[in-house]
């Protein structure tokens, strides 16, 4: 897989170089003789259930022989043919790499006649129409001077004019996009209409996979873990179910001690399936024949996180990792009573990965465990908070059902594991925003750590393309800074919170970064409060092998998220494993804005720099693209607006 940290491609460099060297010798070519061109067309194909008309293009170029073929009639009268006034291409991925593949198009035309109202708007006020958009500068036919995009009607509209013409607009998004508001369904309901009965409280969505995890143990319909025998205080049990539609499901049930009793313990019933499980899963259940994506667990670098035995997950009723990550109890501990519950509690890592490997999970991050229940509680918070549209009741979202699950788990591991569905295409590359994605060309959407986007052998600072934005070579025609700075950030700042170590601020605040510091705080005495040292990774570990003593409850839970969280705060630039991801890089809130001549192929995270720009603003630092928008305004010019947030690197 492509790695994020992309050099300033080559082609688009030698384009502007070119571009910057006849603006230099005032050239005829580019100054004077640039026009762009821009058309759409409806290409018959759909997302949705409503058709849509192949044809009916507009722009230019058109097709024409004489001055008449400008015109229709319409009773006797002579109007125009339909008139394409703008096409805006955005992609704004801001800083959240899922997202970078996304873009949406907005275009402007006029209608003249009502026939032409009715052909259009068969082709086009369709919500699912896909529409090929095309584009270029006259004369110019390398990949950097034309380009086409392909993008799904979402909205559309008209306004009807003094003349009787028709302002149409139509609003569309990269079919790639289209999968973020895949429903995941609604509620079941008991045989007597109420939802949520107590034999079976699932919902549709989830109880599929409940019922996988029932025929695994061997349970009836209305049993959960708690009446599988013999699974004992602190012990964890897995089992396998072939045959599924989903595959293989492979399911755990954990009973843990919350609380130890004389006669009786407080006891918690648990059961699990595996993330590589819960991915097979959604894919099975969201996907149709006609899908434009499919689910996948990442494999290599994104499917792994840091094997920091200290750092696990805080809450094992959601989570569970895999390894000694997984430990919740110490094996040296034989003492009389809650000793044997610690003792439980330690061997549940090694038997998650054991048994995950014997289920052929993909990945380390596919045998990462997840509660049921928990998986059923999001999509139920979810459900109720989805609302109404029109008088029917919404449905959660996959991207919302699988962000809610997984930022709970960044939260419980104080970040070290960040799992999103990273785009790629069939070919295993990660998907940019210059892509034309179809129907007839699935989306991989892998979900991967994505804090391991970069590993140690290739992580590196990508090379910028510089542009003068004066002189005799400036191709530029705007150029902006700005900060987005906010009252989080300036408390972040203050010498008391980078030495209490509880933000990523301290490189910045040792002078690392692009402002002089005044009274910097020595890097030995960040995270450093009052005298107090941060706790050792041994003391980390020891509060959560406690758990397996005395049982354990939402403050220890709170207390060791806590501690795994700040220890990545402080020691992400120091720590080898952690080193080998981004978990030390800032994304500091400036933004630079350049605008230029229309050029295409430029890829989400490239590095731009002006040459006019504070020295401090160049070290260790990067302008990181993170949204590119082509506007063509249909009189032949064509403007691309590139957004940049710096990067400490």
């Amino acid at each position: 897989m492509s790695d994020f940290d992309k050099d300033f491609p080559g082609e688009v460099s030698a384009e502007l170089d070119r571009r910057a060297t006849f603006v230099e010798t005032k050239s005829i070519e580019w100054n004077y003789d640039k026009y762009c061109w821009v058309n759409m067309k409806a290409t018959g194909n759909s997302t949705t259930v409503f058709c849509s008309t192949e044809g009916n293009q507009v722009g230019d170029p058109g097709i024409r022989s004489g001055h008449l073929d400008l015109y229709d009639s319409e009773g006797g009268v002579r109007k125009f043919k339909p008139q394409l006034k703008s096409v805006k291409i955005t992609n704004q991925g801001a800083q959240d790499y899922a997202d970078s593949f996304i873009y949406e198009v907005e275009a402007s035309f006029t209608l003249y006649t009502l026939a032409q109202l009715e052909e259009f708007d068969a082709s086009y006020f369709r919500v699912g129409a896909e529409v090929e958009f095309n584009f270029g500068w006259e004369g110019y036919t390398d990949t950097t001077n034309r380009g086409t995009v392909t993008a799904n009607v979402y909205n559309f509209g008209f306004t009807l004019a003094d003349d009787g013409s028709f302002d149409c607009n139509i609003k569309c998004m990269s079919a790639a996009g289209l999968w973020s508001s895949d429903d995941m369904g609604g509620i079941t309901k008991d045989k007597e209409g109420d939802e949520d009965s107590e034999e079976d409280p699932y919902a549709d969505f989830i109880k599929e996979l409940q019922k996988g995890f029932r025929r695994a143990f061997g349970l009836e319909d209305d049993e959960g873990p708690d009446s599988i025998d013999d699974l004992g205080n602190n012990k964890l049990r897995y089992a396998f179910k072939t045959g599924l539609d989903y595959g293989t499901g492979v399911f755990f049930a954990g009973e843990i001690v919350t609380a130890p009793g004389w006669i009786n313990d407080d006891e918690t019933y648990v059961g699990y399936t595996n993330i590589d499980t819960l991915i097979r899963y959604l894919n099975y259940k969201a996907k149709g024949t006609d899908s434009i994506y499919t689910y996948e667990v990442g494999t290599g670098d994104i499917g792994t996180f840091p094997k920091i035995s200290a750092i696990g997950c805080a809450d094992p009723r959601k989570f569970i990792i895999p390894g000694a990550q997984g430990s919740y109890g110490d094996t040296n501990d034989d003492s009389f009573g809650d000793g044997d519950y610690a003792l439980n509690f330690s061997k549940w890592g090694n038997q998650l990965e054991a048994a995950s490997n014997a289920g052929v999970a993909t990945s380390d991050i596919g045998k990462i465990a997840v509660s049921i229940q928990y998986l059923n509680s999001v999509y139920k918070d979810l459900s109720s908070k989805a609302g109404f549209k029109n008088g029917v009741k919404l449905n959660p979202k996959v991207t919302e059902f699988v962000k809610a699950v997984f930022g709970e788990l960044e939260s419980l591991t104080g970040g070290l594991i960040s799992l999103n569905l990273i785009p790629l295409d069939s070919s295993g590359e990660v998907l940019t925003p210059n892509q034309t994605i179809s129907t007839g060309d699935p989306i991989k959407l892998v979900l991967g750590n994505k804090k391991m986007i970069s590993n140690a052998t290739k992580a590196k600072v990508p090379t910028p393309y510089e542009f003068d934005v004066l002189g005799k070579r400036s191709i530029t025609r705007g150029v902006s800074l700005d900060s987005d700075f906010d009252t989080d950030l300036m408390i972040a700042a203050t010498p008391q919170n980078v030495k209490k170590g509880t933000s990523n601020m301290g490189p910045l605040a040792s002078g690392d970064g692009p402002y002089k510091i005044c009274n910097p705080v020595p890097k030995d005495e960040q995270g450093v409060d009052e005298g107090s040292k941060p706790p050792t990774l041994k003391e980390i570990e020891d509060t959560r092998l406690q758990y397996g003593n005395g049982g354990f409850d939402d403050a220890k839970v709170q207390s060791y998220a806590e501690l795994c969280r700040n220890y990545i705060l402080r020691e992400s630039r120091t720590d080898s494993k952690l080193k080998a991801g981004r978990y030390g890089e800032i994304q500091f809130v400036l933004n630079l804005s350049v605008t230029i001549d229309g050029v295409w192929g430029i890829p989400y995270l490239a590095p731009i720099i002006i040459d006019r720009l504070p020295s401090n603003y160049k070290q260790n630092c990067i302008f990181s693209i993170i949204g590119v928008e082509h506007t063509f305004d249909g009189q032949g010019d064509w403007e691309t607006n590139i957004n940049t947030v710096m990067r400490m690197v």
